[in-house]
This record gives C-alpha cells, sequence and structure tokens, in this order.
C-alpha cells in the first residue's frame, strides 16, 4: 500500500520548532517544550495557509523577525487556550459569597470606598460577569443590604476574546452550563439562539487588554484578585514577576485566588494562605 507523506509544509523540523517556542514564550511566556511541538503543528498549520508561506521554517523566521504584527497577533492567539464558563469552580464562588465578600462588603462600607475586583486572564469574560452577578445579590434592596460601589476589570491577552467579552453575547447553550433560570431571567435578555448580558451588569464589568508577561501598572489597587489558570503557563522566573506585580495592585487585607492546581510553593511573596471552605485562597496582611 501507498504511504502519503506530509506535504512539506506540514512538516515541523526541529530547528524551526525551537524557534517557534522560543518566539512564543518571549511574546506571551507561555512555556513548551519539544513534547508540546504536536500543538504547534495542529494549531500553527493554517497561519501558514493564510499567510502563505511556504512551510513552518519561513513562519519561525517571520515570527522571529518580529515585523508583521498581524501574523504575531494569530500565532498569539492560536497557540492560547480559552477555556472558561459561568461559575466554573462553583466552590471558588460559594467561598466568595459566604466569606470574601461578606468581609469586603463589610469593611468597605464602614470606609465608604468602592470594591475593586481583577480577573486577570477572563477569556471571553463569563468569570468577570459571573463575580458582577454574585456581587449584585449584596447590594442595596431588593437584591441586598449594601451600597458600596463594585467594578469588576476582566482583562486578557487575547484580542479575540476581549471582544466576546465586551460584546456580551453567549450561545444559550454556554449560559445554561452554570446559569440558574433566576440569574439569566435577571441578567440577560435573549437574541434568537444566544444571550445577552443586560446594561446594569455590563456597567459594573470592563475589559482591558493585557499581557502578563510586560510590565503593567493600573491607577487604582484591588480587593480581589482572580488570576486562575494562569501561572501554569509560565516558568518559575515568570510566575514570581507576575506574583509581584499581583502584589503591588493588591490592597491590604484583599484576596487572590489562583487555580486549583497552582499554589505560591518557592515564590517569595508578603501573601499568607487563608482557607474558606474548599477554596484555598492568599490574603494580603501588611503593605510590601
Amino acid at each position: 500500500m501507498a504511504v502519503i507523506e506530509d506535504q512539506p509544509k506540514g512538516i515541523l523540523p526541529a530547528p524551526a520548532a525551537h524557534t517557534l517556542r522560543r518566539c512564543i514564550r518571549h511574546l506571551c511566556g507561555l512555556v513548551l517544550d519539544e513534547s508540546r511541538d504536536y500543538l504547534i503543528r495542529d494549531r500553527l498549520l493554517w497561519v501558514i495557509d493564510k499567510y502563505q508561506l511556504d512551510d513552518f521554517v519561513q513562519l519561525a523566521a517571520e515570527i522571529d523577525k518580529g515585523l508583521n504584527q498581524r501574523l504575531t497577533n494569530d500565532v498569539i492567539e492560536s497557540i492560547l487556550t480559552c477555556e472558561t464558563s459561568f461559575f466554573r469552580d462553583p466552590h471558588i464562588f460559594e467561598a466568595m459569597r459566604s466569606h470574601l465578600f461578606p468581609h469586603l462588603f463589610k469593611t468597605k462600607e464602614v470606609h465608604h470606598s468602592p470594591i475593586n475586583i481583577w480577573c486577570a486572564g477572563v477569556s471571553t469574560g463569563q468569570e468577570a460577569y459571573s463575580i458582577g452577578m454574585l456581587a449584585t445579590s449584596f447590594l442595596e434592596p431588593p437584591f441586598g443590604i449594601y451600597r458600596s460601589n463594585v467594578s469588576v476589570l476582566g482583562t486578557d491577552i487575547s484580542q479575540n476574546s476581549l471582544a466576546i467579552a465586551r460584546e456580551g453575547l453567549y450561545r444559550s447553550s454556554e449560559v445554561d452550563r452554570g446559569i440558574t433560570r433566576d440569574l439569566r431571567q435577571r441578567f440577560f435578555s435573549q437574541e434568537g439562539d444566544h444571550l445577552r448580558v443586560l446594561d446594569d451588569l455590563r456597567k459594573m464589568v470592563s475589559f482591558e487588554h493585557l499581557n502578563m508577561v510586560n510590565h503593567f501598572s493600573h491607577d487604582r489597587s484591588f480587593d480581589l484578585i482572580l488570576c486562575r489558570n494562569v501561572l501554569i503557563y509560565f516558568d518559575q522566573e515568570q510566575r514570581q514577576k507576575i506574583i509581584d506585580r499581583l502584589c503591588q495592585h493588591l490592597s491590604t487585607q484583599g484576596y487572590l485566588v489562583l487555580g486549583a492546581a497552582e499554589n505560591l510553593y518557592g515564590l517569595s511573596t508578603v501573601l499568607q494562605s487563608v482557607r474558606y471552605g474548599d477554596l484555598l485562597c492568599y490574603k494580603k496582611y501588611l503593605d510590601g
């Protein structure tokens, strides 16, 4: 039986793979070893076709030059894994409802100051909107007893994901995965087979582009930062830099929530671990 070999452009030579791994790490911090070369090949083959390149060797050379920003953006968008849903990991939101939010609202109510929340690596926005929905349950009647101003900032490196988040338009099946009927009626309007986030919630939530590898600064501190399933893609050096920057923007008595598979082991930090139910998170007790 005849064996049909891959076309040359579908072959990922070792030198090109090495260059692409190095460029990807530089561009977005994602650390890939040789065992993930199949992922690079599968996800970037369409980029070669789109830009009418000869093969992966030419793609690697073009990325290494860094002269074509559209090409660079397509590579970043393709290589990233964007996985999210509304109220993903319910135990985290239960801990926020029963412990973190009551503490924040009571403290801020006394000082008449706003509550600022940051979702880093927010992808297509479901996490930020989920937090906004949860926060609403604590606000003034008929939904709650507090009057604090709450703002939720979502950031991500993916411009495509942020466009979806800002649009606030999701398939009904996406919403039904984590949203109760009451929340669906309260915060969404039907548009065909999609649901759109209503303006009251959208006013609470904003989105910005941010590459966590680069230096970043905000004009305010945050009382709660969620950076879930982001650090796992970085090496130890990058993790330390990112945690340092997050700590600089975390207010005293503020909380940092990481993903279930992430921790601060081996990192230097002013944060102390605290457990609320099934959630292990980190609290900043002192400025540093």
